[in-house]
This record gives structure tokens, sequence and C-alpha cells, in this order.
């Protein structure tokens, strides 16, 4: 590090080395960048393995895009991080949920919500998760496969050790878990499907009628 003190985030040189970090924080290769790389429909035929989902809420999903777009919709991750008093690695899992699910894009160190995201940022509660529930079915391997799984049960219920013993061929059982719960969270806010914790079963939901009106979280 030889930038001198104090730093000047403007400097040319302090954001290449914003750049160069975020890369190999972001390094992770991966899944997430096949996605970036490869047509929607092939998006599509990649395995809840394969496309990993990131550990993050739907509700800090949801407050990232909402800070998006008070800055005019896009911003470094440098300086959110530094605004809200985190690292930028603390960011990362929020943004690959919003890159995961076309909701932003990245840039470099710089994020910026798509029409999508500002979309699902501005719309009531229940046409924001009929949005959020499309997005995940078609971004979201494991959402996807869940909800495939439960409409081909004859009664539209399936114990999660059926998902879980699927999950172990590719993650540790700690992974495991908390791919499932994540699947799950997602899955629920979006009205896809329904999880009975005590019975350790997940249950179809059946469609609602999309009624406006109603604060999203």
């Amino acid at each position: 590090m030889d930038l001198p003190r104090p730093r000047d985030k403007r400097d040319p040189g302090y954001e290449e080395l914003v750049d160069t970090v975020y890369d190999i924080l972001t390094g992770r290769e991966s899944a997430l960048e096949k996605a970036e790389v490869v047509a929607p429909a092939a998006v599509a035929a990649l395995t809840p393995i394969d496309l990993p989902l990131p550990e993050a809420s739907v509700g800090g999903l949801s407050g990232l895009l909402e800070i998006l777009d008070a800055r005019s919709g896009r911003d470094g991750l440098a300086e959110i991080a530094e605004d809200l008093n985190f690292e930028v690695d603390d960011l990362l899992p929020l943004v690959d949920a919003a890159v995961l699910l076309t909701m932003a894009t990245v840039a470099g160190s710089d994020i910026e919500i798509t029409d999508e995201g500002r979309t699902f940022v501005v719309s009531p509660t229940d046409p924001a998760k009929a949005q959020f529930a499309g997005l995940v079915v078609r971004h979201a391997p494991l959402v996807g496969a869940i909800v495939k799984a439960l409409r081909a049960a004859k009664d539209g219920s399936l114990r999660e050790g059926f998902f879980l013993d699927l999950l172990r061929r590719g993650f540790s059982e700690d992974e495991a878990r908390r791919q499932l719960d994540t699947a799950i969270a997602w899955g629920r806010w979006a009205e896809l499907f329904a999880y009975d914790a005590e019975r350790g079963e997940l249950i179809l939901e059946a469609p609602e009628p999309v009624v406006t009106g109603g604060s999203r979280l």
C-alpha cells in the first residue's frame, strides 16, 4: 500500500485499488460468473449445486436496492459500505443476490440498479412478491427446483430431507442446511410455498390474486 495518507477517494490510484480488491473478493469464479456469460435459457439449466444461493435475506436485498435507488441508481460499493460503517465484503452476499436476480449489475467496484430492481423498490407488497416469485423461479435454481418438485408431488408437499439429501451431493452438511434455509426464506416471502418447521415439510402454495397496496416488508 503506497498511497499517501490521508487518502483521496477521488484519486485514480485509490479507485483502481478498490476495483482490484473488489475483483479479488468476488473472484469466486464461479457460478455467478457462469450465469452472467450464458444465455438466460442456459442459466435455467444450471443446477442448485452449480449456482448456489447467496446467504441474503429479502429484507437485506430490498434495503440495498432502496439505497441504490436513493443514490440515483448507481454508486461505488466502497462508498456505500463506508456510509453504512461496514466493510465491502459484508455487502457481497446482498450484491450477489441482486445480480443473480437481475436486479442490479456490477462493473468494477460500482453497482447499478436495473429496471427490475427499481420496479421492485417502488412496487407495493403484492406486486413486488409476484415479481420476486417470477425472478427466483427463473434465476435461482434451488428455488425453481423446489417448486417443480412440489408441483410433481401428489399432494404438493415434500419433506425437507429430500432436498437436503440432494444438496449434500455438492455441499457440506452445514452448507446444505444454509442453502435450503435461504431457499425457504425466499420461497415463503414470494408465497411460492409454505414451510412447516415442526414437520420439516414444504407445501406448495395455491396461487392468489394480486392485490395492490400495503408496504413491502
